[in-house]
């Protein structure tokens, strides 16, 4: 029987190279404003595709969405230059902060309490950030192209 090979996650400490994705993460994300607080750092290794990068991050003040999407692609491009072995940058999206009741609305982690809703997209989802190599922004603001 064909055994399915499952991605394996590499731990801080167990892979020179994931540990420099990891700094790298940590580095590119201090050089973008409108980005802080990244959590959640996973590298992994996908068979069949290589190594696989995947942070949260928050967005402080009141972004659009496409704001917000040309921020992380900028960051995704910035991470693919520094680590062209990347096969896959994936940046998720967490607020930084609701304007509407103070800086102190989430938590320590950027995620919303329970209970509380983000800003939603048109589509009633909340924002998320396709992968950098999907083409230029379709945001009719967008300084990317």
């Amino acid at each position: 029987a064909a055994q399915s090979l499952a991605a394996s996650e590499l731990a801080p400490g167990e892979s020179s190279l994931a540990d420099a994705c990891r700094e790298q993460v940590e580095q590119a994300v201090a050089r973008h404003p409108l980005c802080g607080r990244p959590h959640g750092i996973a590298v992994l290794m996908e068979p069949g595709l290589g190594l696989c990068l995947g942070f949260h991050c928050t967005m402080g003040g009141v972004l659009s969405v496409c704001q917000v999407h040309d921020e992380t692609v900028r960051l995704e491009q910035e991470l693919r230059e520094a680590l062209p072995v990347l096969a896959r940058v994936t940046v998720h999206v967490d607020c930084a902060e609701d304007m509407r009741d103070g800086p102190d609305a989430c938590g320590p982690d950027g995620r919303l309490p329970e209970g509380r809703s983000q800003a939603q997209d048109g589509d009633g989802e909340t924002p998320s950030t396709p992968r950098a190599d999907s083409g230029p922004s379709a945001c009719p603001e967008s300084s990317l192209s």
